[in-house]
């Protein structure tokens, strides 16, 4: 896999630096975000070493930002320290996935009540927006579309509501949940499609703690439902 082949997953979560020009830490996140989606996957196994020349030359980059990736994914637990230099992939439990989407769900239903609260009729049509647009993704079968269009639902909400501080805490969240792949979970698209639905309606009728109750819920359960196709796909989660 080359550098350009990964450079749009990095996009669902931050835009490219301007005038197409990529740092060496945005170089690192784009690395890290194609290696903790193998180790997501089962492709990179528990305690299976990575060997830092050997991923330099796969992606075809120098040193500095394959450590870059190496520290973040070390920092999200993804990836342990051994000492002298050994890097592993860790060993994961299922409870271990399942904190990141209680986390995420409270953060987020957060956010949606502060954005219920204070969300514009013209704010209120952006999401509509967002939201048929998504249904017409998911009615093309576009997984490319529907990662990115769901992301910015979400992110739509977390600006409204204001709340710079809950969004900082939700952005390391958001950089270790792999979003492109979620539109390959069977019938993913048509359940964030009903979500969306029931929020709108949650958030037009002014209903804070139903919005933030739904938002909870969806998070949470879509979280089941990745792992659960995780566990299709092989992967053992370590007890």
């Amino acid at each position: 896999m080359a550098v350009s082949e990964f450079r749009q997953v990095d996009d669902l979560r931050e835009p490219a630096p301007l005038g197409g020009r990529v740092s060496r830490e945005t170089l690192g996140r784009q690395i890290a975000n194609a290696l903790r989606n193998q180790i997501l996957l089962g492709e990179l196994r528990p305690g299976q070493h990575l060997n830092q020349q050997q991923v330099c030359e796969r992606f075809g980059v120098s040193r500095m930002p394959v450590r870059d990736a190496f520290m973040l994914l070390t920092y999200e637990g993804f990836v342990v320290d051994e000492g002298a230099g050994r890097l592993a992939v860790a060993r994961l439990t299922r409870r271990d996935h399942e904190d990141v989407y209680m986390i995420e769900g409270i953060l987020h239903g957060i956010a949606c009540r502060r954005a219920t609260e204070a969300a514009t009729s013209d704010e209120l049509i952006e999401l509509k927006d967002l939201h048929e647009r998504l249904a017409s993704a998911v009615r093309a079968r576009d997984g490319a579309a529907m990662a990115t269009l769901n992301w910015a639902f979400h992110r739509r909400i977390n600006q409204i509501s204001a709340s710079p501080k809950l969004t900082a805490a939700l952005k390391p969240l958001a950089q270790s949940i792999p979003r492109e792949l979620f539109s390959s979970v069977p019938s993913w698209g048509s359940k964030a499609v009903a979500v969306q639905q029931k929020l709108l309606a949650a958030m037009r009728a002014r209903d804070a703690e139903r919005a933030e109750e739904i938002m909870v819920k969806h998070v949470n359960e879509a979280g089941a439902d990745f792992l659960k196709f995780l566990q299709g796909r092989g992967v053992d989660f370590a007890s």
